[in-house]
Formats: structure tokens, sequence, C-alpha cells
């Protein structure tokens, strides 16, 4: 495992440099800076106002994985999905839409997995999806570390694998199951023994490490219709805190993929920026829940303390989604202690029009979260008043 504490003082002096790097560049960029928080640890903070649409931050991911499910239909590069695929000449088992997807796969990774992809199939086959395409990121991006520049231009930031081991790691397996992990990491350690590009092969502590990394940290990547089409590394998207009542909102650029993080409403000079991890739509105790056991913390915003209140209205939000007396109720939800909810959802939806067009990657995305948002406070409104 990278530890702070094991590196020479050197490498400590050009982590620092890179950290300083990074935070001219955010500053200069995107009107950014990071903080320390004694609870959240790393914070991002806004240094001017934003206005609702405004990109908060633009970033591509340093390496990603195509979901196992859709493996089969979709190009392996630009994760979109083909009618007809074009397989690896020499693994038979990657797949690109074109010429050009083959040949940016085979130079960002493909040319370190291809020896080896049969072997990581087959250690990998009795696994769930999800832990299997952990496993397959993380083999990706230790087989491929090797090739990270180490050169930072002043008008940009180079992502490495500096930034990776630099992330915060979370709880074990299942909130605490060190044999699993133990499990994962000699099923990756003995597909890096037999590739070249990997040698000296990580120790068990280093992949332990760098999944847990992994998993409170990576970020599924979505289409506009925010369907899951992979996992992603995105260190820099990483930095962004959770909150349950989030002033951000990500989405990904097609074919790219590139991470862009946009202003839910008006942000203020120093306010932190966050996103949400998980359906905020959800009660209170399975919020903390999901967030305890996937990354190790109790969630303390607002949306959070005001819990129980909220949550006595909520009930089942899915159920009551699904009946159509919903809609009939919107008029007397508007009349109702909600209507300025309402009136801001609504504003919302209508910010999100009037900033980008139709056109935009993402913006199906953004219109679904604040339908979804509106939708939820209707049926507060709803329940509130039956």
């Amino acid at each position: 495992m990278l530890a702070c504490e094991a590196l020479s003082a050197l490498d400590l002096n050009a982590l620092s440099d890179k950290r300083a790097h990074r935070e001219k560049y955010l500053n200069e960029k995107f009107g950014l800076k990071t903080t320390q928080s004694e609870v959240k640890g790393t914070c991002v903070n806004a240094l001017r106002s934003f206005e609702p649409g405004e990109i908060l931050l633009s970033t591509e991911p340093y390496a990603f994985v195509v979901n196992s499910d859709i493996a089969v239909s979709h190009c392996h590069n630009c994760l979109q999905n083909k009618k007809e695929l074009r397989s690896c000449s020499g693994c038979k088992i990657a797949r690109y839409c074109g010429v050009e997807c083959q040949k940016k796969s085979w130079s960002r990774w493909h040319r370190w997995e291809c020896a080896v992809q049969g072997m990581i199939e087959r250690e990998l086959a009795d696994l769930p999806f999800a832990l299997a395409d952990q496993a397959r990121l993380i083999v990706r991006v230790l087989l491929c570390r090797g090739g990270d520049s180490k050169d930072q231009s002043k008008e940009s930031y180079q992502v490495n694998f500096d930034d990776v081991s630099s992330m915060c790691e979370g709880p074990a397996a299942g909130g605490g199951d060190e044999a699993a992990d133990r499990g994962l990491a000699q099923r990756v350690g003995r597909i890096l023994a037999r590739a070249r590009s990997a040698r000296p092969a990580p120790s068990d502590d280093e992949v332990v490490g760098l999944l847990r990394r992994f998993r409170a940290n990576n970020f599924s990547v979505w289409d506009e219709l925010i369907l899951p089409l992979g996992q992603g590394v995105v260190p820099l998207g990483a930095l962004l805190n959770h909150s349950c009542r989030p002033n951000a909102v990500l989405h990904y650029a097609p074919c790219s993929l590139r991470q862009t993080v946009r202003a839910l409403r008006k942000i203020g000079a120093g306010e932190e920026v966050c996103h949400a991890y998980l359906d905020v739509a959800a009660t209170t105790p399975k919020r903390r829940g999901a967030l305890q056991a996937g990354y190790g913390f109790t969630c303390m915003c607002e949306e959070c303390v005001a819990g129980p209140a909220r949550d006595a209205r909520l009930g089942d939000v899915d159920a009551a989604l699904a009946h159509p007396a919903w809609l009939a109720a919107t008029a007397a939800a508007a009349a109702a202690a909600e209507a300025e909810e309402l009136r801001r959802a609504w504003q919302l939806m209508a910010g999100l029009h009037a900033r980008w067009s139709f056109e935009t990657p993402g913006l199906l995305g953004m219109v679904a979260l604040a339908s979804r948002r509106l939708q939820v406070t209707v049926v507060l409104a709803t329940s509130k008043n039956n």
C-alpha cells in the first residue's frame, strides 16, 4: 500500500509540488480551491459565485472499463452501443466500433492488457459483474501506471498514478470483510504476475489499498439517460464531497467520457461544492446506511439532520411515484405549504432548459434529476395534505 510514511523525502517533495500545481490549476482554470476539514477531510470550495448551469469542473477519467453486462454490445473505448464491433486480433476479447477507437485503446492501455486479457477473464469469471469490473479496473491502472507522464505544464494538469494513490481509502467489502478484499487482491496479483509491464508485481496490501480507494472514490460512467456504461477513476472529480442536498451535478460527454460538473443552483463564493453519491430520494436511514457501508461516514448534511420530519411524510417514494394519483394531486399540492419547494423545482428545470440546448451532452440527465426532485416534492406535499 502506498502510504505517506513509506515515501522517501524526494517522493514527498514531488508529491507536495504536484498538489501545489493541482491547487493552482483548480484556482485559475475553474475558480475552485481545496480546504481541509477535521470531519470531511478535503473539501472543494468556490472562489467566486457560480450561476445555475455553469461548469464547475471538467476532467477526463484517468482510466475506465466497460461494464461486463454490456461488454459484447458496446465499444470498449468510447462505450457506445454499436451493431457491428470488431474484435482485437490478439486477445479476441476487446471490442471496438472502428479503427480509431481501437488505436486509442491500444495506445492508452490495451497494449499492456492484450497478452493477459484471457487470464483476466478466467480469473474473474465467477465474480459478480460489479466486483469483476472493479478488479478489471485495478488491473488496468496497475498495468499502465508505468506509462504515466510526470511532466506538468503551467496551463494544464496531468493526472497520473500519484493522484490515484492519494485518494482516501474506504471501508472493506461489506463494511469490513477483510478476507474478501484479500481474496480479490490475490486474483489481481496472479494476473499481474503474468504481465511483463507489472513487474515487480504489487503486494496484496497495495492492491487492497487501491481496491478500497476505488470503492470510496470511483464513478459510474453513464449516458444521457443515466444508464450505466462503465466504471471510471476520476481523481479530480473524487475531490468533491457528498451532500443529500447537492448544489452540483455531474454528467459525461459521449465518446470522450469527459466528466463535467455543473452548478444545480447559485453557489456563493466560499461555499462548498457537493454532489450526491446516491439517490437522494431515499429515506434518511437508507441513505445514511448506504453511505456508511460504501464510504465509511455518517452523513450530517442539512437534509439528513431534517430527516425524521421529512421521512415521516415521504414513505415509500418509489411506490407512490408508480401510482397515477400523484399526477392528479399536483394542483392541490401546489397550494400547500410545499408550494415554494415546487416552485424552486420548476425553476431548476426551466433554468436547465434556458442554460443549455437539447443538443448539449448530458442535458437529459440533468432534466431527469430535476424531474425526480419535483416528483418527490409532490409526493411529500400530497401525503401531508391527505
